[in-house]
């Protein structure tokens, strides 16, 4: 016959085995529920990171494309600006006459008063200009030149709002896509 205590002992010891296949097995079967909840995951998420990357090559090739447009319209803008200011250059010499129209006092007031202001004009140059072809006192200057410097700030301007209204442009098209 076998001592209780040997019963005992057997029967805890086959509980305790039982018990530890159980837990083993219960392990195993979340472990790979894990995995296959994991793997779905990360399928899911593989998909997704796919679906965002090919949505962001389009609308930096739209973004490119769009900046390719405003590009060259600006380019062909201040082109055509330039072209006009040269031509308005030329034409000069038959509306003016080269004659003194400001002298020293009104170019020092204009140089040094607006010289206050941020970017403000210098007409030291026509000046200069003035006084290396005609021999004039200091600070002089002519219709021609200031009809030139004129004609260069409307150029200018005009360069400027262009550059303004691409990129009012640019963000208004930016906005429009980010309430769709």
């Amino acid at each position: 016959m076998i001592p209780k205590g040997w019963l005992a002992f057997g029967g805890t010891l086959g509980f305790v085995t039982a018990l530890f296949i159980s837990y083993t097995a219960g392990v195993a079967h979340q472990k790979a529920r894990g995995d296959a909840a994991l793997a779905k995951l990360q399928s899911a998420h593989d998909k997704q990171h796919a679906e965002d990357m090919a949505a962001f090559g389009r609308d930096l090739h739209a973004a490119i494309e769009r900046g390719n447009t405003l590009s060259g319209r600006l380019s062909r803008a201040e082109s055509a600006l330039h072209k006009k200011n040269l031509e308005v250059h030329r034409e000069a010499k038959k509306v003016t006459h080269n004659r003194a129209c400001l002298d020293a006092d009104a170019v020092w007031l204009l140089n040094n008063r607006a010289g206050e202001l941020p970017e403000a004009p210098d007409l030291s140059a026509a000046a200069g200009q003035f006084d290396a072809a005609h021999g004039g006192a200091a600070g002089h200057t002519t219709d021609t030149l200031i009809f030139k410097w004129i004609a260069n700030a409307k150029t200018q301007y005009g360069i400027c709002r262009q550059r303004l209204n691409g990129l009012i442009d640019w963000h208004k098209k930016e906005e429009s896509n980010g309430n769709e």
